[in-house]
């Protein structure tokens, strides 16, 4: 599927393909397109990088950083370290071990050991795990809640525990429909239990008429959750229309 850049920002882009990617089990894809909208400002790709991948917005420090650091052939490949080609430049390798005194230690100041160059940032597997525990920062839980309006209309609520998450109002639909078919939202919800975000989700969708799509987004901000700690909770909201 195509997705056209014409209407949407580039953080809105990044973050709907992401879904995609997840929805379809494909978490690396998701992660980085997550990181990216992250960047370009979504607080959503934020919250989805943290609770998802566990990737935490920092600003990295390029001060110093040697752009000449490696040298690589023209396919890309066997990078070596520059600093290491020009300690080599003018000396003379030994390649018989057996002719160095006894009393002559091996010469190891030009190996490195996981080189990290200057101004990256290295995330520790306790970095991560504290941003996991972060009670404030929903699971990725895709626990469905089921709710039937009518005989014309089912709802479907998950992602991040939304589906397990108290639902204080729903308000009243009326849906007139021709034909079967399926709108799906991508919502957020505040810690107030608002709804903040709805917006339409083509990749999960079997129909895309007008006047079903803009009814959906319309109710969907109307409904009301329990209050919770989460400052942002994100998923899906399912509209399973049966037409008359």
């Amino acid at each position: 599927m195509l997705l056209s850049g014409c209407c949407l920002p580039d953080a809105d882009l990044l973050e709907l393909r992401a879904r995609i990617y997840e929805t379809d089990g494909q978490l690396l894809k998701a992660c980085a397109d997550y990181e990216r909208a992250m960047y370009a400002g979504s607080a959503v790709a934020e919250a989805k990088a943290k609770s998802l991948c566990g990737i935490t917005k920092k600003t990295k420090n390029n001060t110093g950083r040697n752009n000449n650091a490696r040298t690589e052939t023209e396919s890309g490949e066997n990078p070596i370290p520059a600093d290491t080609v020009a300690g080599n430049s003018g000396r003379q390798e030994n390649t018989n071990e057996d002719n160095a005194p006894d009393n002559q230690s091996r010469d190891t100041s030009d190996v490195k050991t996981n080189p990290v160059e200057q101004g990256e940032e290295v995330v520790s597997e306790s970095d991560v795990t504290e941003v996991k525990d972060d009670p404030t920062i929903p699971k990725e839980d895709n626990t469905r809640n089921t709710l039937q309006i009518d005989d014309d209309l089912v709802i479907e609520i998950y992602g991040q525990g939304l589906g397990k998450r108290k639902i204080e109002e729903i308000p009243s639909i009326l849906i007139l429909a021709d034909e079967d078919g399926t709108v799906c939202l991508d919502i957020c919800v505040d810690n107030k239990g608002n709804v903040t975000k709805a917006e339409f989700n083509p990749g999960l969708s079997t129909t895309a008429k007008k006047s079903m799509v803009s009814l959906a987004i319309r109710k969907s901000r109307e409904f009301s959750f329990e209050p919770a700690i989460f400052t942002t909770q994100c998923g899906v909201m399912v509209f399973k229309i049966k037409g008359s």
